[in-house]
């Protein structure tokens, strides 16, 4: 299988942002080693995307997606990710001990035929 392409969502952008502003706010700096944690996950989730805890959810088995949960580093913060295709799609940045699930209506959005 070729390495996927990395995809964002929006969403998951806002939730980079605001992570590392949230960050640099109560530590200069802090924000940046974040992010620096973060692209690492990633890198190593392009290499490597059946690595990562699988999440179950009835709405993932009916859409027969595979999602993974990758933690980062050195942070209490989780990527969300599910191949399709070709893609790695990174449905959120969660918080691990907050809002269990709350990306699931995010599926939609590599629904195939959509």
């Amino acid at each position: 299988m070729p390495t996927p392409t990395l995809r964002l969502f929006r969403l998951a952008c806002r939730e980079l942002d605001q992570i590392a502003t949230h960050y640099n706010r109560k530590q200069p700096g802090l924000g940046m080693r974040f992010l620096v944690c973060f692209r690492q996950t990633m890198r190593y989730a392009l290499d490597h995307p059946e690595i990562g805890q699988r999440v179950e959810h009835k709405r993932i088995v009916e859409l027969g997606l595979h999602v993974r949960r990758m933690l980062v580093n050195d942070f209490p913060y989780e990527a969300v990710t599910a191949v399709f295709e070709d893609e790695l799609f990174v449905l959120a940045v969660a918080h691990q001990a907050r809002r269990p699930h709350y990306w699931i209506r995010r599926l939609a959005k590599i629904e195939p035929g959509r």
